[in-house]
């Protein structure tokens, strides 16, 4: 849907609507596509004195006029909003850039003020003072005056109503002096105003300097009242200005609330040479968050709504995601990131474009990957599919684990104690027990290191975790393919590899966003002891469930194929020690070695005690053992075979880990906190954000 911008921008003075003759003039700018609307003129100090004699003027009449006939002008104003809402909605979607559905609710709130203060007026009733006996004090409310309002670009028309209507119902005059930025649905605000019957020199409308407008409207003896929303700077100047005729005046100041923002924090703001806008100007019951009339931006917002995620770029009169074919009307959540994007970014923005490193804007997650909330609750969890949930589980998990490994050695020593005979908890018990609860380990940290603080949503889950999900298919499927047999072996490579996936995820965000520092701190060096622990688990899984042996008896030069290894008996080696007689078997394990397990004979115990050989590779160990040799150059031997794989594996794991434990604790570069903690491209420091001038 395309709408155009049908209006003519003027000044509404003594009755008159002015447009430019020779005044100077402000541009419209559309702030999705940065193109110029129109111009508005500016007022002169002419134009002002001439607003402030009329406002004077018909502050007189209007006083005057009973309150049950202002009220009637009032609800009129109201119709009159009505029948022009749609009108009004869109010029005010195409100045400021919120969304229409947006436009239209705060055009609709606009008269349903002018309603509410039309008999709101009626009941302003005085008081009666206690005084001594036969005295009486009367306090009657009287409206104070000619009235200066000056309002932002954030709600233009919900804000301005909100002085005009509850100054009119008073029965003052108003001298409104609304953003420059959105002219066009404030115009069309004091159309209806006029058009409804309030007396043309009792409503003034200008545009101009902010500091010139207001300098020249609070320094008048006729202003005895001002109104002002807006940051907190400017209403200190205001009320400076105020000050020296004693005035009166209501201020609707800005703030920004304090929100601590940490290393694991997930939130990733791709934002090219952008700017961080700061996200608490907002009406205090809907929180809704906008951008400056800027053309040199365009607004970003990262939205979760339910279970559906959504990147609204606000585009002129429409609702339209260009990421996703949903039309849009958002309730923003407090503290929701807002990304402000320079010129270079906006084409690839509107469809077709490329990102960083030329590659397509295909997903959301290339631009956000945002935690939406920053609030945390202590002392409370709101969801079990949260972060602070994994935390719990892992915690409930090792206690566990703790309590089996307790119960299978203390156990035999209360049984002894208790009933005078020995037992043995043996490796089926320890394996019965702790597998399920590795399987469980394993899931958890599949699933962990993608988890928001609070809550998770499905459609969060399911766009952060399918292709670590793919990835533990791959690695199950490459299981099977090797040799891997039984549903517990298979199950813990796939959640392995599902692990991995995930763990890998994060550490390339981060690293993609700090470069190498992405592999230090707390988080990310979490992540590495991730992956430590996660080969451990699989070398263990295949070390455990696939060891193969067997026995072979050799002669001289004879062979053995064995589990995919070629075994060769070369002879017999013997050595006299001091204590012992040394019998080595010579065996070359595909084409290496030899190697040479043996048989140890002790001569004053009469004992004979083997010693192993193992060779290791990356893929898996084999260990030599004899069990019986002939006397004799050409005597056979019987050796035991045995093949494990991945064992060195224990080894690279807890390698990594410890590696990992070291990035941890290693200091990260100190951050603003609100700086992204990764991205796609690097982001300059947030500047301080701007606020809302008269």
């Amino acid at each position: 849907m395309t709408q155009t911008y049908d209006t003519e921008l003027k000044l509404f003075i003594n009755g008159s609507w002015r447009t430019g003759e020779g005044r100077d003039e402000h541009a419209v700018v559309n702030p999705a596509t940065g193109d110029v609307l129109a111009a508005v003129p500016m007022a002169t100090a002419g134009d002002l004195d001439e607003a402030l004699a009329a406002s004077e003027r018909g502050f007189v009449t209007w006083r005057a006029m009973d309150v049950e006939a202002r009220g009637a002008i009032l609800h009129k104003v109201a119709s009159l909003i009505r029948e022009r809402t749609e009108a009004i909605a869109i010029l005010l979607t195409l100045e400021q850039g919120k969304p229409l559905v947006e436009a239209r609710g705060e055009v609709a709130s606009s008269a349903g003020l002018f309603d509410y203060y039309a008999e709101e007026a009626k009941r302003a009733h005085g008081r009666v003072l206690i005084r001594p006996t036969g005295q009486r004090s009367i306090v009657i409310k009287q409206p104070v005056g000619p009235t200066a309002t000056f309002t932002p670009w954030n709600f233009p028309v919900y804000l301005m109503t909100k002085k005009l209507a509850a100054a009119l119902a008073a029965g003052c005059s108003v001298i409104a002096k609304p953003p420059e930025e959105t002219p066009g649905c404030t115009s069309a605000l004091m159309r209806c105003v006029i058009d409804a019957g309030v007396p043309a020199d009792v409503a003034q409308l200008v545009y101009g300097v902010p500091d010139m407008v207001s300098r020249h409207l609070i320094g008048s003896k006729t202003i005895r009242k001002i109104s002002f929303t807006g940051s907190t700077a400017v209403g200190k100047h205001l009320m400076r200005l105020a000050a020296d005729g004693v005035k009166r005046i209501t201020m609707e100041l800005g703030g920004h609330a304090p929100v601590l923002v940490f290393d694991d924090v997930d939130l990733y703001l791709y934002t090219p040479s952008g700017t961080l806008v700061d996200a608490s100007e907002s009406e205090n019951s809907l929180e809704v968050v906008t951008a400056p009339t800027n053309a040199e931006y365009i607004v970003v917002v990262s939205v979760f709504s339910g279970s559906s995620r959504y990147l609204l770029v606000s585009d002129s009169a429409t609702n339209a995601s260009r990421f996703g074919s949903s039309t849009l009307s958002v309730d923003l959540v407090p503290n929701q990131a807002l990304v402000v994007l320079k010129p270079e970014a906006r084409e690839a923005l509107r469809g077709g474009g490329r990102g960083a490193g030329d590659s397509p804007l295909r997903d959301v997650d290339e631009l956000a990957d945002p935690m939406t909330d920053f609030k945390i609750l202590s002392g409370s969890i709101d969801s079990v599919v949260s972060r602070e949930g994994a935390f719990l589980i892992n915690n409930v998990l090792f206690a566990l684990f703790a309590f089996v490994v307790l119960l299978g050695t203390v156990f035999p020593l209360i049984v002894e104690a208790l009933q005078n005979r020995q037992i043995a908890v043996g490796e089926p018990f320890f394996d019965r027990l702790t597998v399920p609860i590795g399987i469980a380990l394993l899931t958890l940290m599949s699933i962990a290191p993608v988890l928001p603080w609070r809550k998770a949503s499905a459609e969060l889950l399911r766009h952060r975790l399918i292709w670590p999900a793919w990835i533990g298919v791959g690695s199950m499927i490459f299981a099977v393919v090797v040799g891997a047999r039984g549903f517990i072996p298979v199950l813990a490579f796939g959640l392995g590899g599902f692990a991995a996936g995930s763990a890998g995820r994060q550490i390339a965000l981060a690293t993609r966003r700090q470069g190498w520092r992405g592999f230090v701190g707390r988080a990310n060096g979490g992540m590495v002891v991730h992956l430590g622990v996660i080969i451990i688990a699989m070398a263990f899984a295949a070390s455990s469930s696939y060891v193969r042996q067997a026995e072979f008896t050799l002669t001289p030069g004879q062979s053995a194929e064995f589990a995919g290894h070629t075994l060769v008996y070369e002879g017999q080696n013997r050595k006299q020690e001091s204590a012992k007689i040394v019998d080595q078997v010579l065996i070359r394990i595909d084409g290496t070695g030899p190697w040479a397990p043996s048989l140890n004979k002790f001569a004053n115990g009469n004992q004979t005690i083997g010693t192993p050989s193992v060779r290791s590779t990356f893929k898996d160990d084999v260990a030599l053992s004899v069990i019986d040799i002939r006397d004799g150059e050409n005597g056979s031997v019987t050796i035991r075979v045995t093949v494990q794989p991945l064992i060195i594996w224990l080894w690279i794991g807890g390698g990594v880990m410890a590696f990992g434990t070291l990035l941890a604790v290693f200091p990260g570069r100190r951050r603003n906190p609100l700086d992204a903690v990764s991205a796609p491209l690097s982001m300059e420091p947030p500047k301080e954000p701007t606020g809302v001038t008269p």
